[in-house]
């Protein structure tokens, strides 16, 4: 394979634009070690082993032969080791778009769910260089993956008053508002005489309606990662990277409110 170099300072830029956006809080369950987004609860941890020619997993390095690249993830911090016993840092930014089931509630085998940005740097010890990486890891469906339906309505109680004049007098009109489980909402209307504050009426209605929430369990025989990027040794070649690793579990969850 053909060698391709850059000088060092465009390899400092394409780590900068990639590590811009991905330095997100994990929250109180960063011990979790999983990737949160709207709908996500995946963990990227995992063996990546070579899927490229001769079972490597970095096309070429300027000595030595990476095959494998094992990453533990900590919130939205990395670590990763190769097979040689280099080890490197970096994060993983949060998930990009959750693609959508089909009709039926399903993702059918090779579909991807969704993808995660991931950068990190370290030395390559075998190499003797200082190498960034730059890339993405796809969750794919390997099996047809069912989810578990459910219905919901997410939301917080509104409040709206306004005043009303009737016949020269004047009433104030509170309304509150309130989401149902199951779907629909309640909304309470009282009426209050503007002089006396006394009540004047207060009436009840309810509306239906239902949000279809579904969950999907990620397994290790359901659902595989691929990492694929770009490895840059420092004022030195860019090779390719391509890795399967098993899924190490997680949930997608699709409908209902991303809040």
């Amino acid at each position: 394979m053909k060698s391709r170099r850059i000088p060092s300072m465009m390899m400092s830029l394409l780590v900068m634009v990639a590590l811009a956006g991905c330095d997100w809080s994990a929250g109180g369950d960063s011990d979790f070690n999983t990737s949160r987004g709207a709908g996500v609860n995946v963990n990227i941890s995992g063996v990546y082993h070579g899927n490229l020619p001769g079972g490597r997993a970095v096309s070429q390095t300027s000595h030595g032969n990476i095959t494998q690249l094992t990453i533990m993830q900590s919130g939205n911090k990395i670590e990763v080791v190769d097979n040689q016993g280099s080890r490197y840092r970096g994060t993983v930014g949060s998930p990009g778009a959750v693609a959508e089931p089909d009709s039926s509630g399903t993702y059918p085998a090779g579909v991807e769910l969704v993808q995660y940005q991931l950068s990190f740097e370290g030395k390559d010890e075998v190499a003797a260089k200082d190498i960034s990486f730059v890339g993405v890891i796809h969750v794919v469906a390997v099996q047809d993956i069912t989810g578990s339906a459910s219905t919901q309505y997410v939301g917080s109680a509104q409040t709206n008053s306004y005043t009303v004049v009737d016949s020269g007098q004047t009433n104030i009109v509170t309304e509150i508002i309130t989401p149902l489980p199951g779907g629909g909402s309640q909304t309470v209307t009282i009426t209050i005489d503007g002089e006396t504050g006394e009540e004047i009426s207060r009436t009840v209605t309810t509306s239906e309606g239902e949000s279809e929430v579904r969950v999907f369990e990620l397994t290790e025989a359901n659902s595989q990662y691929r990492m694929e990027g770009t490895w840059v040794e420092e004022a030195g070649l860019v090779a390719d990277v391509d890795a399967l690793s098993a899924g190490s579990g997680g949930t997608v969850t699709t409908g209902g409110s991303s809040e």
